[in-house]
C-alpha cells in the first residue's frame, strides 16, 4: 500500500484553497470507503451477467428500436395526448 506524505503547511495551504477538492477522513472512514470501492468493483466485474436476455426480452428491445425508427408510428408528447387520441378510436 502506497503511503502520501504531506506537510502541515501544505495541507493547511490546500484547505484554504477557495476551491479544494482535499477531503479528510478517519481510518474508520477510509476503510468503509475502500470496502465499498471493492464491493461496487467486484459487482461490476460481474456485470456482463446482467446483458443475458431471454429471447422474449431481445424481441421486445428489437420492436423498440424498430418503432423508434418507424416514422409511421404515431407518438405521443404527453398523457393527455394519448388519452384523447384513445377517446376518438
Amino acid at each position: 500500500m502506497a503511503t502520501l506524505t504531506i506537510s502541515t503547511s501544505d495541507l493547511q495551504k490546500m484547505l484554504n484553497t477557495e476551491n479544494s477538492d482535499v477531503v479528510l477522513l478517519t481510518k474508520r472512514e477510509y476503510k468503509e470507503l475502500l470496502e465499498k470501492i471493492k464491493i461496487a468493483d467486484e459487482i461490476l466485474k460481474g456485470r456482463d451477467d446482467f446483458a443475458h436476455y431471454n429471447a422474449e426480452t431481445i424481441e421486445a428491445i428489437e420492436e423498440c428500436e424498430r418503432i423508434l425508427k418507424d416514422s409511421i408510428v404515431k407518438g405521443y408528447n404527453s398523457i393527455e395526448e394519448l388519452k384523447e387520441a384513445l377517446e376518438k378510436d
